[in-house]
Formats: C-alpha cells, sequence, structure tokens
C-alpha cells in the first residue's frame, strides 16, 4: 500500500536571513520501517550488543597492559585519579621502564584512564601504592650500584605484586569489556539524537541510517574490542554532546545548554585531542543548517576561547613542553615510522596512506591491529598508489569546497572526514604511526553520514510523478518498495559486517591470537612479528613446572613438559629473529630472543640478546631481572663450588648488563677460584671503575690474581722446573681451594728433587693449615 507525503509551498526567507531561520519540522518516511526516536534508539542498542556482546569474554590485547596493568596510578584506584590528571597517559610506564618521554608532545587524555582507576578499585585489588614503593626502590640500587639481600627481596616482592596486578586485572577484565560496550551503545544514542535532531531533521531516514552504518562497521572492532580505546569512544560521545548543546544554544539562546556544552567541549578534550576540530566544525556546522552568517556566530569566541584556555593549563600543567627523545641514538622507528626515510621519501609515503583509509572504509578486510613499521615500504615518485592518492584527496577537497560553498548537508560529511582526519594522517604533523584503524574512528562518521545520504536519496528516486491536488497542494505517492530496498541494503552491509566483527572480536580476546593471528596478514611488521614471538614464548612458559625458581636451576630438573616448552620456543624463535632483523633497535625484540634461548639453555645467545637490549635500553627494567637470573644460576653453582661454572654464568650476567659493578666483582671473584687470573683481573678491574667504592675492598683481589697469572705464566713455560712448582704450590696455599693442588705440585717437586728441603717445608706448613681448618670447623659444629 502506497503513502502519501504532502510538501506545502511556503514562503521561506532568503538563505541571508540568518537570524529568522528556525528548524523545521521532524519529518522521516520511515523507509527502515522505524521513525519514532525510541524505536530507532532501541534498533541501536540491540545492534550494539549483537556485535559487541561476544568481547565480555575477551581478557586484553596490544596497550592495555600499558595504559591499566603497568599503569600504577590505575593500580592505585581512586587515590590515583589526582596523578591521572596531572600526568602523561603513558608517564606510569614510562617509569616502569626506566625511560624518558618517547612521543613527541606527550599523550594527555585522562578521562578514560581515570574510569579504568574507578573499576579497578570497586572491582579490583589495588596493588599499586606498594608496587610503586618497590619499584622505585629496586632502580634507585640500581643507579647507585648495590646489589645484595635487599635487592633480592625486593625483587622477589616485585615478582610477586606483579603477578597479582596480572590476577586482579585478568578478574576484572569482563567488567571493563561490559563498560566499553555500554560506553559505545551510549556514544550512538547521542549521536542519533544529534543526526536526528540537528543535522537531518527533515529526512530522520538519513539520521537513523547513518547511526547504524556507523554502528556495524567493523573497521571500528579495534575501537570496542580493545579497552585502551576507550579514549576514542569518549571523545566522539563528548563531541557529539557538544554540538546538541551548542546548537540547542544557537536556537534558543539559554545560559545552561552554552554553560553545559561548554563542559562536554572540554570533557571531549579530556578524552582526546580530537576536540580541537571543534574550533571549526561548531561554526561551520551552523553555517551549513542553521543558515548562519559568519557574524552571526561571534558569541563563540568567547566559550570556545575559554574552554582551549582551560584545557591549556591542564595540559601544560601537567605535561609541560613534552618531547620525544633528542638523542637520535634513542629513537625508534616504531614511534617514528620515517626515521630512516628520506624527506622525498617521508612526504610521498604520507600521501599514499592516505587513500589506504579509504579502501578500508569502503572494503574493510583484512584488518589489523598494528601497520607499523616495517609493514609499508617507503614510497617512491614512480609508485602510481601515491599519485593515485593524491588525485583522489584532491578531488574530494574541490568537492568539499563546492559543496560548502552551497551549504549542501554532504559538506559538512566532509568536513567531518577531513577535520579530525587532519589530526591523524601525518600531514599536518607526525603522530608516531603510519596509520591505524581506531584513527579513523572519528573520521568514518562523515563517511558513513555520505552513505547513508547517497543511499536514502538514492531510493527517494523510485517516485511516481507528483500530481497537483484541488487546493493546489503537491501530492507525491510512495511506493511500498522503498523501505524494502533500502532495508535490504542495510541488511546487505550488516551480515558481512557482523561476521568480519566476530571474527575481529575473537582475534582480540587476548595478545596470543591478535598477534599469531595478523602475523599472517602483515607478516613485515617487526611489532607484530615480535609480539607473536613473545606469545608463543609465553605459551611455552606456561608448561614450566610451577615449583620452577627461575635462575636457580634449568627447565630440564623442574619443568612440567620441557618439550612443549621447547616446540613453543622452536616457533617463536622464527618470529623474534625475525622482529630483530626489520627493527634492528627493536628492545622488546631482543629482551624476548633472550628469553627464548635462555629457556631452550643456550645462554651464551641469550647473553648476547639481553647485550643487545641493553645497547638501546640500559635502564630497562625487566632486563635487570632477567640478569638476576643468570646470577642465580652463578650463585647456585658457586654453591656447589662449581667455581668454572659460576663464572661462566657471571660471565653471561656482564654481557647482558655490562655496568652492574656487583657482577663484575663476582664475575672476578669466581673467575679467580676457576684459577682464570686473567679473567679475574679484568673483572675486578671493571668492578673498580664502575664502582670506585669498591675499589678498596677488590684490590687484594686484584692484586692476588695478578700475582697468582704471573707465577702460573712462568710455570706453563717450563711445568717440569722444580722452582717454578714450588713457586705456583706456595702461591696457591694463600688460598683454601686451591690447596690440594698445592699439594700435588710439591708432591711432584719431590719426585724431582727426592728430600727438597722447600718442598718439605712447605708441606709441613700445608698439614698445619689443613689441621687448623679442621678444628674451626668442628668448632662451628
Amino acid at each position: 500500500m502506497a503513502k502519501k507525503t504532502v510538501i506545502k509551498k511556503t514562503a521561506g526567507s532568503a538563505a541571508g536571513q540568518s537570524a529568522s531561520w528556525s528548524l523545521p519540522p521532524l519529518n522521516g518516511n520511515g523507509w527502515l520501517f522505524l521513525k519514532d526516536f525510541r524505536a530507532q534508539a532501541l534498533v541501536i542498542v540491540l545492534v550494539g550488543v549483537l556485535f559487541y556482546a561476544s568481547t565480555s569474554k575477551n581478557q586484553y590485547a596490544l596497550d592495555d597492559d600499558i595504559i591499566m596493568k603497568q599503569n600504577m596510578y590505575v593500580q592505585k584506584g581512586i587515590p590515583g585519579i589526582w596523578d591521572i590528571m596531572t600526568n602523561d597517559a603513558y608517564k606510569s610506564y614510562y617509569q616502569s621502564m626506566g625511560v624518558e618521554q618517547q612521543l613527541s608532545g606527550g599523550r594527555y587524555r585522562p578521562l578514560s584512564i581515570v574510569t579504568f582507576a574507578i573499576e579497578q578499585q570497586i572491582f579490583g585489588e589495588c596493588y599499586g601504592e606498594r608496587y610503586t614503593e618497590v619499584r622505585d626502590s629496586l632502580f634507585d640500587m640500581q643507579r647507585k650500584g648495590i646489589n645484595d639481600e635487599s635487592t633480592g627481596r625486593l625483587t622477589l616482592e616485585k615478582n610477586d605484586l606483579d603477578l597479582k596486578v596480572k590476577a586482579t586485572n585478568l578478574e576484572i577484565a569482563p567488567v571493563r569489556h561490559i563498560m566499553q560496550v555500554i560506553w559505545y551503545i551510549l556514544a550512538l544514542l547521542v549521536l542519533l539524537w544529534l543526526f536526528r535532531e540537528h543535522i537531518f531533521r527533515s529526512n530522520t531516514d538519513i539520521a537513523f541510517l547513518t547511526v547504524l552504518l556507523f554502528a556495524i562497521h567493523p573497521i571500528h572492532t579495534e575501537v570496542v574490542a580493545n579497552v585502551k580505546s576507550r579514549d576514542e569512544i569518549f571523545s566522539i560521545l563528548f563531541i557529539g554532546l557538544t554540538f546538541i548543546f551548542f546548537f540547542r544554544y544557537d536556537l534558543k539562546k539559554r545560559r545552561n545548554d552554552i554553560i553545559w556544552g561548554m563542559v562536554c567541549f572540554f570533557l571531549a578534550f579530556l578524552s582526546k585531542e580530537y576536540a580541537f576540530v571543534l574550533i571549526v566544525l561548531i561554526p561551520a556546522s551552523l553555517m551549513i543548517f542553521h543558515k548562519r552568517k559568519i557574524s552571526d556566530l561571534f558569541y563563540l569566541i568567547f566559550p570556545i576561547i575559554g574552554v582551549l584556555f582551560m584545557y591549556a593549563i591542564f595540559r601544560f600543567g601537567s605535561l609541560g613542553n613534552a618531547s620525544g627523545p633528542g638523542d637520535p641514538s634513542k629513537q625508534d622507528p616504531l614511534n617514528d615510522p620515517y626515521l630512516y626515510a628520506t624527506d622525498q621519501q617521508r612526504i610521498l609515503s604520507k600521501i599514499n596512506r592516505l587513500d589506504d583509509y579509504i579502501y578500508l572504509l569502503f572494503f574493510p578486510w583484512p584488518l589489523v591491529s598494528d601497520y607499523s613499521y616495517q609493514h609499508f615500504a617507503y614510497s617512491n615518485v614512480t609508485d602510481p598508489m601515491v599519485w593515485l592518492s593524491l588525485l583522489v584527496n584532491i578531488g574530494l577537497v574541490v568537492l568539499l569546497i563546492r559543496l560548502c560553498i552551497r551549504r549542501h548537508p554532504l559538506a559538512f560529511a566532509l568536513l567531518l572526514y577531513f577535520g579530525f582526519f587532519a589530526l591523524v594522517s601525518n600531514i599536518v604533523f607526525d603522530i608516531g604511526a603510519t596509520m591505524g584503524e581506531r584513527l579513523i574512528f572519528h573520521s568514518s562518521l562523515g563517511f558513513c553520514m555520505a552513505i547513508a545520504w547517497l543511499l536514502v536519496k538514492g531510493v527517494e528516486k523510485i517516485k511516481t510523478s507528483p500530481s497537483i491536488t484541488e487546493n493546489g497542494e503537491t501530492e507525491i505517492k510512495t511506493s511500498f518498495v522503498q523501505p524494502v530496498i533500502l532495508t535490504l541494503a542495510f541488511v546487505a552491509l550488516t551480515i558481512p559486517s557482523y561476521l568480519i566483527t566476530q571474527q575481529r572480536n575473537e582475534a582480540w580476546k587476548n595478545d596470543f591470537n591478535l598477534f599469531t593471528t595478523d602475523v599472517k596478514t602483515h607478516p613485515n611488521s617487526a611489532l607484530t612479528n615480535g609480539n607473536a614471538g613473545a606469545r608463543y614464548m609465553d605459551k611455552g612458559l606456561y608448561f614450566l613446572g610451577r615449583d620452577t625458581i627461575i635462575g636457580n636451576d634449568t627447565i630440564l630438573k623442574y619443568g612440567r613438559d620441557t618439550v612443549k616448552v621447547h616446540q613453543y620456543a622452536d616457533t617463536a624463535l622464527g618470529y623474534l629473529i625475525k622482529a630483530t632483523k626489520l627493527h634492528k633497535k627493536y628492545v622488546n625484540g631482543y629482551l624476548n630472543l633472550g628469553l627464548d634461548y635462555y629457556y631452550t639453555e643456550r645462554y651464551d645467545l641469550a647473553a648476547e640478546a639481553w647485550g643487545n637490549a641493553y645497547r638501546y635500553f640500559p635502564s630497562n627494567g625487566i632486563l635487570l631481572s632477567y640478569e638476576q637470573m643468570f646470577i642465580a644460576q652463578g650463585n647456585n653453582r658457586a654453591a656447589k663450588s662449581d667455581f668454572a661454572g659460576a663464572a661462566k654464568f657471571f660471565g653471561y650476567a656482564v654481557t647482558a648488563v655490562p655496568s652492574d659493578a656487583k657482577s663484575w666483582a663476582d664475575y672476578g671473584g669466581a673467575s679467580f677460584m676457576a684459577q682464570d687470573f686473567t679473567t679475574a683481573k679484568l673483572a675486578f678491574d671493571k668492578a673498580s671503575k664502575l664502582n670506585p667504592q669498591m675499589q678498596a675492598s677488590l684490590q687484594n683481589g686484584y692484586n692476588a690474581a695478578a700475582h697468582n697469572e704471573a707465577v702460573l705464566n712462568e710455570w706453563k713455560q717450563d711445568s717440569s722446573s722444580v722452582q717454578r712448582n714450588i713457586n705456583l704450590a706456595n702461591s696457591y696455599m694463600g688460598t683454601q681451594q686451591f690447596r690440594p693442588t698445592s699439594r700435588r705440585l710439591l708432591n711432584k717437586v719431590l719426585v724431582l728433587d727426592p728430600g727438597n728441603p722447600r718442598a718439605v717445608k712447605l708441606l709441613d706448613s700445608l698439614s698445619g693449615l689443613e689441621i687448623q681448618e679442621k678444628r674451626k670447623a668442628a668448632q662451628l659444629r
């Protein structure tokens, strides 16, 4: 049955008479079979739940740990909110790693992180305060070169706290994912209200379809499934509310509307820096939809400047003039993907990425979590895709200008796209990444708006001829086939979108799923390879026995299933080696590569890998804990009088962390006891230079090693010399463990020269020393 839409001919005011403009009445054909806001809102809620309810079973992935588990401000719960509000988003993580600011300009996005702290307080346990104390104490000891029993005790406590923090975070993961979906749906409802009430009042079908398309677009799976990306959701939520309140104030001039508009504008800034775009989008939207002239919008100056001033106080008061590493040797292509590109390659590569986003908006497959170094090769002038990208985007900019002149609704769609895109495209300024699916989240709203407009306007063409009624009104008969066509089109988009979204939701379940899936899609990404290798290594470590004391012995003695440990380690090894080849300064890659070698008992290779990590990141806290594994192995062997074995492991320790004076001293002591006096001298000398306060205590050891070395070298030149055997035996008598060797040397002298008085005297002295030691041992018992 056909419906009738009546259009009245009224005398409207001219475009220049903006002050007399008023909102048109709400109107919609219901071409998706729904017209009422409540019904449409219910559908939005159901779609959001249908697409993302499966994420409630997920754990954490990608940067979630950096923002939550390794963020001690979050782990403090509500008492950590002040620290969150007054610091860089990654400051606590940088502190835990012992590094300086890594991202130029810093990242001030506290609002979502505050909600994580509140969730931690309500649903989990808070260990942040004690963890910070232990961590900072260990760092302080490291700076002072202290490595004693208290260091070991604090290390054990830190390891225990690590396990507790990990456990409590996993327990509340479902809560965080459920809240993520709730926030996403709330943002969708705000957008629906905005588009229905203020953007497309005269055609609410476009408003409804815009939000539906936005809700189901698979490119948004990263934003919803990755809890850390709550900042994206908060940003678009408060941007939507800001538009609503500014639109309302422009119409009714109510003070409460401008106040709430400023509050939401400020909260949008605290969510993410996308709010800067509103400085242009708010007046542009009022000019397009309320037909205002620039002169009508001077009232916006004071509220916008007021919010900017307040945000500047918060941001610069918390971050200061944040800048990335000034030392080129510390710059990382994972944070600066064009670090090794020429000026020409840098410009062309950035242009080449622009249409990659457009492609993913139309064909969101395959989707991956990482597009970093070296997934994309640097572009050159001979690359045709560079010029295609340039042509497409210039064409869209020209179209935007023409539509703005006409004040066409699609001008706003393109303004949304390019406005937000300008901040993440690397064209205006570098963002530290080539591209990312979450980065197109805001811009995709403009894309969905344009697609919805084209679909609805296309369906509107299916009409019968208009006729004039007796009273002069124009009557247009609408075919029943129109809502069917539009609904079928939406269903046709929904089915593949749902399937892709569910697949990506599963991939985002945890780091193992994410990186072992994505490394197959993006095999040339250093980060994806490194993370895939690390996750396979984690799988292998799971099969270690619970009674394993890391570093006190090998997994062969304590392991629960060493075969599987080695199987996973072998798989991990390929990815980790590739990662460190793709990125020569990939610290995390070297750390995990070393761990792989360690648990497959290739200790020399483990020490070399960790030494590479030290070269680029000497203060890495994880590296220090790995060094302790070698030290524990060395102490274990020394306790069993296996001094050669102890020296080997202390040697691995100083290869991994060459700045540890205590380890060098232990290396010297073990080498001395293993009768490797040359190495002992070198190690004692190195320890004294690293920590001059140790020089006095090490000088005797150095002198003894030098003396023994000289005597031993003489003996090696003629081991049959009576005098040289006597000299070496006499030299060794000062060390209890060497006395059996002294006795053998003296007995050899008596064979070569029977009754040698010097040899006999030394043997008597040796016997006397042994008797004294036995008496002391008996007294101690």
